[in-house]
C-alpha cells in the first residue's frame, strides 16, 4: 500500500505504533480533504498460520477490519480518485 501511495504522490509517515516496535508499525497520511488516515500493521509473531504459505513464507497481508467508510465532501472528484486509485477502494 505504501508503494501505491508513494506513486500517487501522497506524503507518508511511517513510525512504530505508539513508539513501541513490538506493537508493529503505523502508516499515516491524509486524503485530499485533510482527513488523517492511520493504518496499523501487527508484528510478525501475531500472524496466524493462514498468513504463512506452505513454503513457510509470509503471505501478502490483506486488510482484515475495514469494511465501509462514509465521508462528506465538497471535493467529490479528487476524493473519489484518491480512494479508488490511490487506496484501491470500490464504490458501492
Amino acid at each position: 500500500m505504501a508503494a501505491r501511495l508513494n506513486q500517487s504522490g501522497i506524503e507518508l509517515t511511517l513510525a512504530e505504533r505508539d513508539g513501541d516496535s513490538e506493537l508493529g508499525d503505523t502508516l499515516w497520511f491524509s486524503d485530499p480533504d485533510g482527513n488523517r488516515i492511520e493504518i496499523s500493521v501487527t508484528p510478525d509473531d501475531s500472524l496466524t498460520s493462514s498468513s504463512i504459505s506452505a513454503g513457510g513464507r509470509r503471505a501478502r497481508l490483506r486488510p482484515q477490519a475495514l469494511q465501509h467508510i462514509a465521508l462528506q465532501t465538497s471535493h467529490l472528484e479528487p476524493m473519489v480518485d484518491f480512494y479508488t486509485e490511490a487506496l484501491g477502494f470500490d464504490i458501492s
